[in-house]
């Protein structure tokens, strides 16, 4: 799966996002304020994908994060004398 982005994403100080999928044997990040802005992820394999997002009790920063398509990719095997 894949996720594109409607603005660059930006991530406030003291604060991480991480994308993983849902057998977590693939994960995205940490992404921080350090990070450039992004409008897309890398693929992940799987079905699900989840984000997780942590900062300080005190901030009061939001993130920008808006999400414009999630996209599936699929792998397409082709079999050998199949008609």
């Amino acid at each position: 799966m894949g996720v594109y982005f409607s603005q660059a994403v930006n991530i406030p100080a003291g604060a991480e996002l991480h994308v993983f999928n849902s057998k977590m044997n693939k994960v995205l990040g940490a992404f921080k304020d350090g990070n450039e802005g992004f409008k897309a992820l890398e693929m992940l394999p799987g079905d699900r994908i989840v984000f997780e997002y942590s900062e300080k009790a005190s901030s009061k920063d939001l993130p920008n994060v808006q999400i414009s398509e999630i996209v599936f990719f699929y792998r397409l095997r082709i079999i050998d004398n199949f008609f």
